[in-house]
């Protein structure tokens, strides 16, 4: 009886030993892929917070310089 349960377990243990490796590989493979992904969303949002700062110092630095300036440009305008 022992001896057929050891042989059974040499011949299950393998198998089992797979069945662990394909899962936790399973599980790495997830939780990187959540981990690129929340990169990824990280990224896009610092993409657009940096876009939004480019364009108001591009406003910024196009402003009139001062009222006689403002004057000239709502008179040709370009305002």
């Amino acid at each position: 009886m022992i001896a057929a349960l050891t042989t059974l377990w040499r011949r299950a243990l393998p198998w089992l030993a797979l069945a662990a490796a394909i899962f936790l590989f399973t599980l790495g493979a997830r939780r990187s892929g959540e981990t690129a992904g929340r990169a990824a969303e990280r990224l896009q949002q610092i993409e657009r917070t940096n876009d939004a700062l480019r364009q108001m110092l591009e406003a910024g630095a196009d402003r009139p310089r001062d009222r006689d300036d403002l004057a000239q440009r709502l008179r040709d305008g370009r305002f």
